[in-house]
């Protein structure tokens, strides 16, 4: 029994990189992970070496059908969710500007445009714990 057995999690951009090596380690520690990627070729791949806890979704993240695609896909598959990882993202962004436009953007990133997409996905936050 791994420290995430019977938790439930979506990772965007779980195909390749650090968004694979999350769902690998919460794969390692029990959990049932869906995880999205743009690409049909890398989520077969990510489905036969994940194993059946893992389900590969084929998702992007700058098109809103596909957002709330996923919103409802996750409370079909999963039900209520545990943990969310936010690893894949999008940005109209054409260039690097200045040093404060560029902190201005991530600063938007991270505390903002996570929370603008309008889907609304099952998350507990620990409420239930209370």
């Amino acid at each position: 029994m791994g420290r995430y057995s019977g938790k439930k999690a979506v990772v965007t951009g779980g195909t390749a990189g650090i968004g694979l090596a999350t769902v690998k380690m919460l794969l390692a520690e029990g959990a049932e992970v869906l995880l999205t990627g743009r690409g049909e070729k890398a989520l077969e791949a990510a489905r036969k070496e994940l194993g059946p806890r893992a389900h590969g979704v084929r998702s992007d993240t700058a098109s809103l059908r596909d957002i709330d695609a996923l919103a409802a896909t996750v409370q079909e598959k999963l039900g209520q969710v545990d943990l969310v990882v936010i690893n894949a993202g999008y940005t109209p962004m054409k260039r690097i500007g200045e040093a404060d436009e560029v902190a201005r953007a991530a600063l938007f990133l991270g505390f903002e445009a996570t929370f603008t997409t309008g889907a609304e996905l099952p998350v507990d936050g620990g409420i239930s714990q209370l």
